[in-house]
């Protein structure tokens, strides 16, 4: 009886190490986890992460987040028990701000200098406490992007708003029967100025484009007589890629 009892419990024992530590499930951020030995989470991934921020502006905080694709090269360091990492920005997307939506062609996130100072901690506990990470996207003149001060209000912010605009309306015969496109009214016009916005460097963004529209007569003739619908339209740039 004791030579079969102890065939059991080592049989027990050797199906416990196959299935390996029961998982542990987190209800604060929804995922399951298990224990991983110091340095096994060194390596390159690909990842995906969500994030959620709260944007300051000068016209206020608003809720803001958005997905990133990261290729991560991490290395662990075993006398100081942590990881050290850099990061490459891949792809994503940024959620809606203040009902804006913003989308960035491949070439705009192969721009982003990779982070390479990134600091991993993984606690005995399972907290993952990351650092270091910093992600630039189109500031210049920082000589320190760590120390360099963020405005303090909308006023540093904002700076002063000029712009200077010029066109014209032309209408060959308002009055002519035999030719619509005559009796047609053309507009042209352009644009220029800054909205009072800077980039974190100080610098204005700068606001330019061309205007176009036309007058079209509904009625017959249009010698001051019946309607006409206006249209207008507009192509320009806000900001500029150096800024």
């Amino acid at each position: 009886m004791s030579v079969s009892h102890r065939l059991v419990v080592l049989s027990a024992l050797s199906l416990g190490v196959a299935c390996g530590p029961e998982p542990v499930f987190d209800d604060n951020i929804g995922v399951a986890s298990i224990p991983i030995l110091a340095g096994e989470a060194a390596g390159t991934f690909a990842t995906k992460a969500t994030n959620t921020t709260l944007v300051k502006t000068p016209i206020g905080d608003y809720a803001g987040g958005g997905l990133n694709y990261r290729l991560l090269t991490r290395t662990f360091d075993e006398a100081k028990n942590t990881y050290r990492q850099s990061s490459v920005l891949c792809g994503g997307f940024n959620f809606e701000v203040a009902g804006i939506t913003t989308s960035l062609p491949e070439s705009s996130y192969r721009a982003v200098a990779p982070s390479t100072q990134e600091l991993v901690e993984i606690g005995d506990d399972g907290v993952f406490t990351h650092t270091g990470h910093l992600q630039l996207w189109g500031l210049r003149n920082l000589e320190d992007p760590f120390t360099t001060d963020l405005p303090a209000d909308k006023d540093e912010a904002l700076g002063d708003a000029w712009r200077i605009a010029a066109g014209g309306e032309w209408t060959p015969d308002p009055a002519s029967v035999d030719s619509y496109l005559r009796r047609m009214t053309y507009r042209v016009g352009l644009y220029v100025g800054e909205n009072g916005w800077r980039d974190r460097s100080g610098v204005a963004l700068r606001d330019a484009g061309v205007t176009w529209g036309f007058a079209l007569p509904l009625g017959k003739v249009a010698t001051f007589e019946g309607a006409t619908l206006q249209t207008s339209f507009a192509y320009g740039q806000r900001g500029f890629n150096s800024t």
